[in-house]
């Protein structure tokens, strides 16, 4: 007897429970009913920026036609108040939904958005971490504050930045919050951005894991810009001087087999001279005076051009200095005094 009552007791509980849990939703339901009738009376007299905050705050509670449906409608009213970037964002939600699929009016207007924020703004696309992850996107029109706030709850999306900093707030359960910098540069076109929250450490408060902080910047990828290239200054210079070197020494050397050949006209007949001149010794006095010189100054010219272009082609296959360095070293080309000779000397840090 005492079970059977205890059995009834149960069931009258659970059937009041679940009668009060019935009228909870019903109410709800009702409510949000009214609420997005409200909404589209507003947006009928032209009071966008209040069908808007109603619309925004109901967003939780939609699910299937009725949600699509009212993505829809916050990017038409949002095209009205002129905030473009937003009405981008809520038309891109419609049309990817199956209610949107083949509505070619909103696929008219979505062009038409796209087509005017080219011309002024950044399009940046999201890859977002954990999948719950929620991203809070400010007004584009601040003074309008909450009422165009936007909550993304996908894990990939995109929106449109004017150019410059922006700052976002992303957060999801059980991980570290984080305040998200967004640097739109139009010379840099669209860009795609990573967002990954790190998880909170497990048994303690989220508190104790530090204040909320701004990602570093290697967690920004705008579309990456052509890496900066190594720096070849000091390879060209080396290079460089060993071809004028070179190009110097041949001047010299044929400046030497020029004054050589008129030497041997003059001295090649000795019944041009008395007796007593040797024209043998005569000619080897103009040599010493003339042309060995030039022939010195030639071969050491040539011998330090091939010795800077051999220094030149080995930096170039060996060294590796570090992207925009500049020249990290100072090459120096000087002139050398040499016994009856005159050259040249090259001096590198190493």
């Amino acid at each position: 007897m005492i079970r059977c009552q205890a059995r009834v007791t149960a069931v009258i509980v659970l059937g009041a429970w679940l009668a009060f849990e019935s009228g909870q939703l019903s109410a709800q339901e009702e409510d949000t009913g009214r609420r997005l009738e409200e909404a589209a009376q507003l947006a009928r007299e032209e009071r966008f920026d209040d069908a808007i905050g109603i619309w925004l705050g109901l967003l939780d509670r939609l699910e299937g036609s009725v949600l699509a449906v009212t993505h829809k409608k916050l990017g038409v009213a949002l095209q009205q108040t002129g905030r473009l970037p937003e009405a981008w964002y809520f038309l891109s939600l419609y049309l990817a939904s199956g209610d949107g699929t083949g509505d070619e009016t909103a696929a008219g207007w979505m062009e038409e958005l796209q087509e005017g924020l080219t011309e002024t703004h950044v399009k940046v696309t999201f890859s977002c971490s954990p999948e719950d992850l929620v991203v809070r996107i400010p007004a584009s029109f601040p003074s309008t504050g909450a009422k165009s706030k936007i909550e993304n709850r996908k894990s990939e999306f995109s929106f449109w930045f004017l150019p410059g900093r922006h700052e976002l707030f992303a957060e999801a359960p059980g991980y570290r919050p984080q305040t998200i910098v967004v640097v739109a540069d139009r010379a840099r076109g669209d860009g795609v951005q990573e967002i990954r929250l790190a998880a909170l450490v497990p048994g303690r408060a989220a508190e104790e894991t530090g204040p909320v902080g701004t990602l570093p910047d290697s967690s920004i990828f705008s579309k990456p810009s052509q890496p900066e290239e190594v720096s070849r200054t000091l390879e060209w210079v080396l290079l460089g001087s060993g071809v004028a070197l070179g190009v110097t020494g041949a001047v010299f050397y044929g400046m030497a087999s020029s004054r050589n050949d008129e030497l041997h006209d003059q001295y090649k007949d000795e019944a041009n001279y008395s007796p007593g001149q040797n024209a043998k010794a005569l000619y080897d006095a103009a040599f010493d005076d003339e042309v060995y010189p030039k022939e010195v100054t030639a071969y050491v010219l040539c011998g330090a051009g091939i010795a800077a272009l051999g220094a030149g082609i080995a930096t170039w296959l060996s060294r590796s200095p570090e992207p925009g360095s500049g020249a990290s070293a100072t090459v120096a080309v000087a002139p050398l005094l040499l016994p009856a000779a005159t050259g040249a000397m090259l001096s590198m840090p190493w």
